[in-house]
């Protein structure tokens, strides 16, 4: 990765505040003959090998503070590194502009963590895993809400499925493959898998995820992220999925995202309520708030069953079908008041209506 990309990322994960001094900096270290940088927010370490040749630092690296560094680093189209060992000054060039910045020692700045031994592995494409985080729009952003502020991981004999929760509404993606041999189940915090998210090459190269105790490590060309795993597991979520469908609908899911965009300003500020009524081969819509009531209608693709009421919140139902990964959205319903499936071909999401 180059310089100025890296070093952009890793100030990104720098904290604003901590108990360790040191992990208010940038580390910067050799290592294989380039220059690799290190950040830690306490929860996540990462590490990048960048595409700079290795400067002769001190022994043990420097630390930088962030900031002032990032932003002139990516102010400069070439940056060109080098290191005065008698000031301890990160010196950085670019064109007629230069700047010196003051390193600090990095004796106190932690470890990476280390994945050695017979740890269990599995290779899952990058591109695949970026869609399986999709899945965190429906995890909790309230501290108190404990374990379904995170994203459980289920890793099988084969394939592997992702899972959130804010105890309203549901959101899970399934991968039938992938290469290798883990089998566990955990589940690491939003926040961590935010980094995780914006770091990930957006091909179809391998990743290569590890677990070892709690700490779950994703590595693949020139990066490496560890995250910590939170405590416990979700509850059993199967158990709120309805056994008896008595209607299902598949309609156009671009058309029904449509219609509640359209009707989002008219809805309940408290509620966000929006009633979605099946029947005779259409889906009409109707959101009513202070400044007045609107209604559209969408023609569905397929119904079976008699004509049902549905209300919901509109931004929960928007969430779900912006999560189905085909333009075909299937709605399974069993009844006005029951949770409503909505599945696409490898994702599927619970929404609990409104109570009338």
């Amino acid at each position: 990765m180059k310089f100025a990309q890296a070093v952009s990322l890793l100030a990104g994960l720098v904290p604003t505040r901590a108990s360790n001094p040191a992990l208010g900096h940038i580390h910067l270290d050799t290592k294989d003959g380039v220059l690799v940088g290190r950040a830690s927010n306490g929860e996540v370490d990462l590490e990048i090998m960048t595409t700079e040749a290795a400067l002769e630092l001190d022994p043990g690296g420097v630390l930088v503070p962030p900031a002032g560094f990032a932003r002139f680093v990516a102010s400069l189209k070439e940056p060109a590194l080098g290191y005065d060992p008698e000031t301890r000054e990160l010196v950085v060039s670019g064109g007629a502009a230069s700047a010196r910045f003051r390193t600090g020692r990095a004796d106190d700045f932690p470890e990476m963590r280390a994945f050695g031994g017979e740890v269990p592995r599995v290779r899952i494409p990058a591109g695949e895993l970026r869609r399986a985080l999709s899945v965190r729009f429906a995890s909790s952003a309230e501290d108190y809400r404990a374990i379904f502020r995170g994203v459980q991981f289920e890793f099988r004999e084969k394939g592997f499925r992702t899972a959130a929760s804010d105890g309203f509404r549901l959101a899970v993606y399934d991968f039938p493959e992938s290469e290798g041999e883990v089998e566990r189940l955990f589940v690491i915090a939003r926040k961590s898998l935010d980094v995780l998210s914006k770091l990930l090459p957006g091909d179809e190269s391998p990743v290569e995820v590890a677990v070892q105790g709690p700490q779950v490590q994703f590595v693949w060309e020139g990066v490496r992220l560890v995250l910590t795993a939170m405590e416990g597991q979700f509850p059993d979520y199967e158990r709120v999925v309805p056994k008896e469908i008595t209607h299902t609908i598949e309609a156009p899911r671009d058309d029904l995202l449509t219609a509640l965009k359209r009707l989002a300003p008219l809805t309940d500020p408290n509620t966000a309520r929006v009633d979605v009524r099946f029947e005779d081969g259409a889906a009409t819509l109707t959101a009513e708030g202070d400044y007045g009531k609107a209604n559209d209608r969408v023609e569905l693709l397929a119904v079976q069953g008699e004509p049902v009421l549905q209300s919901y919140n509109l931004h929960y139902l928007q969430e779900a079908l912006q999560h189905v990964d085909t333009d075909r959205a299937t709605l399974e319903l069993s009844g006005p008041v029951t949770p409503a499936v909505i599945r696409g071909e490898s994702t599927w999401s619970i929404v609990v209506p409104l109570r009338t």
